[in-house]
C-alpha cells in the first residue's frame, strides 16, 4: 500500500488508512482517518495528497511541534492564532512614516506639492504649484494641464458650528439627509423632495399636496344649479330645478339683472307669490288667488284678464272685477281723493287726449 514497483497513469488512491476505532464507545465503527495519495480533492483540482479525518462532529487533525517551531509552506510560515501578531504588520496600529512627495504618517498625510515658477521635469501624474499664476498643474503624459485655482473657503464654512456663514454656489446636486435652516433665501433651478411626483407640489411644512388650485386669471366654469364662466368675474344663471337654495339672513344685492324663470315666493307661504307665468305677462297671487295681472300693456284686478266683455271694441287698459256675491250690490272700486277736508273731493276724467270728456 506504500509503493508500487511500476508506475500507473490511473489514480490508485494508495495511502495509510485507520478505521473501526470507536473512541466514543457507542458501537459506531464508521470513524476513520487516512493519508492518501490521490488528486483533485478539497476543491483543489491540482492536489495530489489528502489528509483526512472522517470522525464525528468536533473531531479534527492536530499538528504538534516544539513551541519554538512553526509550520511552513515552501519556507513561508503558515499563519496560526499563535503566530499571527508576530508575522503581520498592522498598519492601523503601527505608525508608518512616508517620505518624498508624500510626508507624514498614515493618519496625518501631507502631499508635498513643489511650488516654483517654472514646470519641473515632465513626469506622468506629477503635480506642481505655479506660484506665478496661482494654479495647480498636473502632467497627463504629454502636456501640463492647468487645474482651477483652489478657492478660499475660510469665510464660507464654519467647521466647528456646521453653519454656512457666506454664499455657497453649487453646479451639481446637493444631497441633504437632515434639515436646512437659515434666515436667507435658498435658490435653485429645482427643489426635489425624495419620493415626490410631477403631479404634486411641495408645501411650506415639507409635505406634498396633489390637489388642484387656481393660479392667475384662469377661466372658471360653473355647472349644475348655477352656470356661468369667466376669469375676473362670472355672470351666473340659476337653473330651474326643484332644489331649495337658501342663504344667510340679510340683504341680497344684485348689481346687474336678476333672472327669475317663474316665481318669487314668500318663504313659508307657498300660496303667495309673484309669477312670470307667460311671455309678456306678470301676476300677483295671495292666498292662492290671483289678485293682479298685467297682460301685455293691460291690467286686470280681481282674478281676471283684461277684456271688453260684449262690446267688441278692444281690451281695456284696466279691468277691475268685484266679488261674485248674488242678491247684493258689490263695491267694485273706490277712488279716494285725499283726507276728509272741507271744499275738497276726488274726480275721474274720461276723455281722448286733450279733448273734452267726462269728468266725474
Amino acid at each position: 500500500n506504500f509503493d508500487r514497483d511500476t508506475y500507473s497513469e490511473t489514480n490508485q488512491n494508495l495511502g495509510i488508512y485507520w478505521s473501526a476505532w470507536d473512541k466514543e464507545s457507542g458501537g459506531d465503527q464508521s470513524d476513520s482517518a487516512f493519508i492518501r495519495h490521490t488528486e483533485n480533492t478539497g476543491g483543489h483540482s491540482n492536489s495530489v495528497l489528502e489528509i483526512k479525518s472522517g470522525n464525528d462532529s468536533g473531531d479534527g487533525i492536530a499538528f504538534t511541534t516544539h513551541s519554538g517551531s512553526t509550520l511552513k509552506h515552501n519556507s513561508s510560515n503558515i499563519l496560526t492564532a499563535a503566530n499571527f501578531t508576530s508575522n503581520i504588520t498592522n498598519l492601523l496600529t503601527t505608525s508608518t512614516t512616508f517620505a518624498g512627495d508624500v510626508d507624514g504618517t498614515y493618519n496625518n498625510l501631507v502631499i508635498d506639492v513643489p511650488t516654483q515658477t517654472s514646470a519641473p521635469t515632465a513626469s506622468t501624474g506629477r503635480l506642481w504649484w505655479d506660484s506665478n499664476t496661482g494654479n495647480l498643474k498636473i502632467y497627463n503624459g504629454s502636456v501640463w494641464v492647468t487645474a482651477a485655482a483652489i478657492p478660499d473657503v475660510s469665510g464660507k464654512y464654519d467647521k466647528t458650528g456646521g453653519a454656512i456663514t457666506g454664499a455657497v454656489s453649487m453646479s451639481s446636486t446637493l444631497a441633504v439627509t437632515g434639515n436646512i435652516t437659515g434666515s436667507a433665501n435658498i435658490q435653485g433651478n429645482a427643489i426635489i423632495k425624495t419620493g415626490g411626483t410631477s403631479s404634486q407640489f411641495l408645501k411650506a411644512d415639507g409635505s406634498v399636496d396633489s390637489s388642484t388650485y387656481l393660479t392667475g386669471n384662469q377661466t372658471i366654469t360653473l355647472t349644475g344649479d348655477v352656470t356661468g364662466s369667466g376669469t375676473t368675474s362670472i355672470a351666473t344663471v340659476v337653473g330651474d330645478d326643484s332644489h331649495n337654495h337658501s342663504s344667510s339672513s340679510g340683504n341680497f344685492s344684485v348689481g346687474g339683472t336678476l333672472f327669475v324663470t317663474q316665481k318669487i315666493e314668500h318663504p313659508g307661504d307657498s300660496n303667495t307669490y309673484m309669477e312670470f307665468n307667460s311671455g309678456d305677462e306678470w301676476r300677483v297671487v295671495t292666498g292662492g288667488t290671483e289678485r293682479i295681472r298685467i297682460q301685455g300693456g293691460d291690467i286686470g284686478i280681481g282674478n281676471v284678464g283684461p277684456t271688453d266683455g260684449d262690446l267688441t271694441l278692444n281690451s281695456p287698459k284696466l279691468h277691475v272685477k268685484g266679488p261674485d256675491t248674488t242678491n247684493k250690490y258689490n263695491l267694485v272700486a273706490r277712488f279716494q281723493g285725499g283726507t276728509d277736508s272741507d271744499n275738497t273731493g276726488g274726480a275721474i276724467l274720461i276723455n281722448h287726449s286733450n279733448d273734452r270728456g267726462l269728468l266725474i
